[in-house]
């Protein structure tokens, strides 16, 4: 991979249809987990979803290899950290794969005997018979585990795009559509900004017989597809968020507010540490990380582009590992320039360092991001990160800035985030 400076870098405000709100679906979202014999090393084969009591929706070539032993395969729902027992998987009764691998009514229904937290989850709303038009805005919401994206802390998150319409003419089920999912996110939900309306199944790049033009294509399956599996659409009543609380006589709650009152009073008149109680601000949210193509999906020589999103105000820092504990500063570009400082929910575009573009090749390399909470100070910079060589810029040791980060992240564990991960890596067969 080439290594300079002079980022390209740029803002702009990330835009989500409709506020959809990636949280209050966390408890109902879960991964399909393979567990290896040997070491008992994981493997995730992709997304799930409560659509009914007991019951979870996914692609069904995610569980199809398990039909005849769901024991061998767990559900997890990374929100609790509860994982559960496969009891019994059924495919769509019209699921076929084709020989062009195309694989038709792609869903499965997954049954499980949940308990404590997800025995209280609502599933996902879901509305049958909605009219899709080709255009209409759509998200996808899902823990990433995706070789292109990684996040630095279990939240779900949304991935927004449109729908490009039916794969054939007169066929409702399968649609085309353009979100950012890549390998891993097969069995995602797939909202119109109000309800479920498709399940997402796949990428178009490895069915050559579509002859469709352009690798950014992907499959989704009409959400009337489960009602073939027994999943019916839950009522309106249920889709309402739930309440809280009856409402209590007028009374009595006059009598509870007078005594609140009083108690607040006489507590900030005979503490007398009433007057440094302070409410703490919440730690720093998680940071996305999203490639422009698969990280193992890149050809030899073509530019790898980084777009980083963080959840909260934050200052940014992108490194690559240069030796065993060596680092070099590739974002941002230039010392106390601050366009490393992001605002929650803008984003930055890297696709250069110095006046090169990063090239990818087929050495895998380590790199590494610091996101710092701007209610801290922001790192001393070194005057410069790269020496030029005849043909490039090459980035330099800067462990100094390190250090200080790890020595933030040690004091202010929730205002710093340090995360390492996997580049980009070129595939010689492409």
């Amino acid at each position: 991979m080439a290594k300079s400076t002079k980022g390209k870098a740029s803002t702009h405000g990330a835009i989500t249809p409709f506020s959809l709100k990636a949280d209050q679906y966390a408890g109902s979202l879960a991964h399909v987990i393979k567990i290896d014999g040997e070491g008992g090393r994981e493997q995730v084969l992709g997304q799930a979803w409560l659509a009914a009591y007991n019951k979870l929706a996914t692609a069904g070539h995610v569980v199809e290899a398990f039909i005849a032993n769901p024991s061998q395969i767990i559900i997890s729902f990374p929100n609790s950290g509860n994982r559960y027992q496969v009891k019994e998987i059924k495919l769509h009764p019209s699921f076929v794969r084709q020989p062009d691998q195309l694989v038709k009514f792609d869903t499965a229904v997954i049954s499980v005997e949940l308990h404590g937290q997800e025995s209280m989850a609502r599933p996902l709303p879901i509305v049958y018979e909605k009219v899709l038009n080709a255009q209409d805005s759509l998200s996808a919401i899902r823990y990433p585990i995706h070789l292109g994206q990684f996040s630095s802390a279990v939240n779900p998150l949304i991935q927004t795009g449109s729908l490009l319409g039916p794969l054939r003419k007169h066929d409702n089920f399968h649609l085309l559509h353009d979100l950012g999912l890549s390998p891993g996110d097969s069995g995602a939900p797939v909202f119109d900004g109000e309800s479920v309306v498709a399940i997402h199944c796949g990428d178009t790049a490895t069915l050559p017989g579509l002859n469709l033009p352009t690798t950014s294509i992907r499959l989704a399956l009409w959400i009337d597809a489960l009602r073939d599996l027994g999943i019916d659409a839950p009522s309106q009543t249920q889709l309402a968020e739930p309440q809280s609380l009856s409402p209590l006589p007028f009374a009595l709650a006059l009598a509870l507010t007078c005594l609140a009152s009083f108690a607040i009073v006489s507590f900030i008149m005979i503490s007398p540490v009433a007057q440094s109680y302070q409410i703490q601000k919440p730690g720093i949210k998680p940071v996305k990380i999203t490639l422009n193509h698969p990280r193992k999906g890149f050809k030899t020589g073509q530019v790898a582009q980084f777009t980083i999103t963080p959840g909260s105000d934050s200052y940014l820092y992108l490194y690559w590992q240069l030796g065993l504990n060596d680092w070099g500063r590739g974002f941002p570009p230039v010392k106390g320039a601050e366009v490393n400082k992001i605002s929650a929910g803008k984003f930055i575009s890297i696709d250069r360092l110095s006046n090169d573009f990063i090239r990818v090749d087929p050495n895998p390399q380590k790199m590494r991001l610091i996101a710092i909470s701007t209610a801290l100070p922001p790192l001393e910079l070194a005057e410069s990160n790269y020496r030029s060589n005849k043909d490039s810029s090459v980035l330099v040791p800067l462990n100094g800035e390190i250090a200080q980060a790890e020595a933030l992240k040690e004091k202010y564990p929730d205002q710093v985030l340090d995360i390492q991960f996997d580049g980009p890596v070129a595939d010689p067969r492409l």
